[in-house]
C-alpha cells in the first residue's frame, strides 16, 4: 500500500476503478461484446459502410400467419407463442450478437455466415422478451409480447346415441385459436373415478360436418372395447398443433355394445370378455417337465373358465355348427388358451373371438361387411384430405365393388335363413343405392367433398339399416319401405347440392368467357 501511495499521490487508482465499474454497469449485457470489439484486431465494418439489419418474426407454420417484418419504427410487437426471431445482418466482419432476455434468463443466438459479411441469427420466442442486437456500431432493441396458444374449448352438443352395431354417435363443438388437429374419446368406469382414462382415437375418416356451425360429428365403434355394455364416464379430447389439449365436461353413459341375436354368437362374445378381463399369469408351482396339457392350470381363473366354456360349446359340432369356419376357429382358440405360457401368447385372441362371433351371427356377410367398412374408411379419408380425381375414382370403384359384394352376401344370407324379402323391393333398394352412389361420386367430382363425406356416411348407415331389418324379418316386403324412403330423401338432398354446384360452375365459366372476350 505504501508503494501504491508513493506512485499515486492523488489516489487516482480509486477513481479509475470506480469509472471502470460504472462503465461496465452502464454497458449492461453488451459490456463483454464491446470490450471484445475494442481489443479485436479485425475490422468491425466492411469498407467503412454502415451495417444494415433486416429483422422479422416467423410465426409457427400451424398458425397460418404471415411473417411479421420489423421496420425501423417497429420496436414493440405482439407475436404468437413458438415464433422465431430472425435477424439478417450485412456489412459486419464480425458475427453480430443477438441476445434474448426474458423471465427465464438470457440466451445468446448462434450467428451463421451465409455470405461475405452477411450473418443470419435466430432465437426462439416462448415468453415475453426483450431482444437486443449488437453489430459493429449498430445497436437495436425490440420488445416482444407473446400471444399464448390457448387450449381448445370442447363441448358436447347432444347426449350420444347408439345403434345395434355397437357404435356411438358423437356430436361436439371445438373452438381453438388455429384449429384442432386430433380428436379422441376418453373413458373410464363410472364406478372407479380413480381409474386411468382410456383413449379411443377418432380418425379423420370418421368425421363429418368438420368446422361447421353444427360442430363435429362422428360415428365411433365401441363394441370391441372391454367396457362395452357397462356404465362409463366419457369426455371428448381435442389436441391442437401447439401441443395443447382441451377436454369437454364429463358425462356418464352406458358404452354401446353390439347386440348379438344368435345364441352361439352371444356365448362366444361372453367368453371373449373373460379373455379381455383376464389378469396376468401369477408365478406358480414349477413343473419338472413342460407338460403343455397342464399349462392351463397355471392360468387365471377367467382364462380357465373361458377354455372350459369354449370346449363345451364345441363338444357336438354335428348338431350345433352349420358353418365349419366357426367350429374350427373355436377349437383353435381352445387349444391356444390351453397351451399358452404367458399373457403375451394370447395377443390377438380377443380379436379372433370377435370375428368368430360376427361369423356366427352373420355368416359370410361378416366378411363382406368388413370389406365394405374398409373401403368406406379409405374413401372417407381421401375425401377428407382432398385427394385428386384419379385416386378418388379408384376408391369409388373399390367402394362400389365392396357394396355390390355386401348386397349379394346379404341376399344370400337372407335366402339361407328363409327371410328373403320381396324381390321387387330388393331390386328397388339396389337401384336406389346405386343412384345415390353415382350422385355421391358426382358431388365429389364437382369439388363438394364436405357434402360427399356426409352422403357417404348416410349411405353406409342405410346399408347397415338394411342388414338390421333383414335380421328382424318382415312380411309382404314391407321392410324395404322405410329404407326406400330414406334413400329417396337423401337423393333429393344430394340432388339439390349437386344442382347448386353446377349453377356455381356455370356462373364461373360464364365470367371466364366474358373476361377472355374483353367483357
Amino acid at each position: 500500500k505504501a508503494a501504491w501511495a508513493r506512485q499515486d499521490r492523488w489516489a487516482l487508482r480509486g477513481s479509475l476503478t470506480l469509472a471502470l465499474l460504472v462503465s461496465w454497469f452502464m454497458a449492461g449485457p453488451a459490456a463483454q461484446d464491446r470490450l471484445g470489439e475494442a481489443f479485436s484486431l479485425a475490422p468491425i465494418q466492411v469498407g467503412g459502410l454502415d451495417v444494415s439489419v433486416d429483422a422479422w418474426i416467423d410465426p409457427p407454420a400451424y398458425t397460418g400467419r404471415a411473417p411479421i417484418f420489423l421496420s425501423a419504427e417497429t420496436r414493440t410487437v405482439e407475436v404468437p407463442a413458438g415464433s422465431s426471431f430472425i435477424a439478417r445482418t450485412a456489412g459486419s466482419r464480425r458475427a453480430p450478437v443477438l441476445t434474448r432476455r426474458d423471465g427465464a434468463g438470457s440466451e445468446r443466438a448462434t450467428s451463421t455466415a451465409i455470405g461475405d459479411s452477411v450473418w443470419d441469427s435466430r432465437l426462439a420466442i416462448a415468453d415475453d422478451a426483450t431482444i437486443r442486437l449488437a453489430a459493429g456500431s449498430t445497436r437495436q432493441n425490440w420488445t416482444l409480447t407473446v400471444i399464448p396458444d390457448r387450449a381448445p374449448v370442447v363441448r358436447l352438443l347432444a347426449v350420444p346415441d347408439a345403434n345395434s352395431s355397437g357404435e356411438i354417435d358423437l356430436q361436439f363443438s371445438v373452438v381453438d385459436d388455429y384449429g384442432a388437429t386430433a380428436y379422441a374419446l376418453e373413458l373410464r368406469p363410472e364406478t372407479d373415478p380413480g381409474a386411468p382414462w382410456e383413449r379411443i382415437e377418432i380418425t379423420p375418416a370418421g368425421i363429418t360436418n368438420l368446422d361447421t356451425e353444427d360442430g363435429v360429428r362422428t360415428l365411433l365403434e365401441t363394441a370391441q372395447h372391454k367396457l362395452a355394455g357397462s356404465r362409463v364416464t366419457i369426455r371428448i379430447a381435442a389436441d391442437d398443433a401447439g401441443g395443447n389439449t382441451g377436454r369437454s365436461p364429463e358425462l356418464g353413459i352406458t358404452l354401446p355394445s353390439r347386440i348379438f341375436l344368435d345364441a352361439l354368437a352371444r356365448a362366444v362374445a361372453e367368453q371373449r370378455r373373460n379373455v379381455l378381463y383376464a389378469e396376468d399369469v401369477a408365478p406358480g408351482m414349477a413343473y419338472l417337465a413342460d407338460e403343455p396339457e397342464r399349462r392351463i392350470e397355471r392360468a387365471p381363473e377367467g382364462l380357465q373358465f373361458a377354455a372350459r366354456a369354449l370346449d363345451a360349446i364345441t363338444d357336438a359340432p354335428t348338431h350345433f355348427f352349420d358353418d365349419p369356419v366357426v367350429y374350427l376357429g373355436l377349437r383353435a382358440s381352445v387349444q391356444r388358451l390351453r397351451r399358452s405360457r404367458q399373457q403375451a401368447d394370447l395377443a390377438g385372441l380377443e380379436a379372433d373371438l370377435w370375428q368368430i362371433a360376427l361369423r356366427a351371427e352373420l355368416g359370410s356377410l361378416a366378411d363382406a361387411e368388413a370389406a365394405l367398412r374398409a373401403a368406406e374408411r379409405a374413401l372417407m379419408e381421401a375425401l377428407a384430405r382432398g385427394a385428386d380425381e384419379t385416386e378418388l375414382a379408384a376408391l369409388f370403384d373399390a367402394f362400389q365393388e365392396a357394396m355390390d359384394n355386401y348386397m349379394a352376401a346379404m341376399a344370400a344370407e337372407a335366402a339361407r335363413s328363409g327371410e328373403m324379402a320381396d324381390t321387387e323391393a330388393q331390386s328397388l333398394d339396389g337401384a336406389a343405392l346405386q343412384e345415390m352412389l353415382d350422385a355421391l361420386r358426382e358431388a365429389a367430382e364437382l369439388g363438394d367433398t364436405a357434402d360427399a363425406r356426409q352422403a357417404l356416411q348416410q349411405l353406409s348407415e342405410l346399408l347397415r339399416n338394411m342388414q338390421m331389418q333383414m335380421g328382424q324379418g318382415s312380411g309382404e316386403g314391407e321392410q324395404s319401405d322405410p329404407i326406400s324412403e330414406a334413400i329417396q330423401d337423401a337423393l333429393e338432398e344430394l340432388g339439390d347440392v349437386i344442382g347448386s354446384q353446377r349453377d356455381l360452375q356455370d356462373q364461373t365459366f360464364g365470367l371466364n368467357q366474358e373476361q377472355e372476350s374483353g367483357g
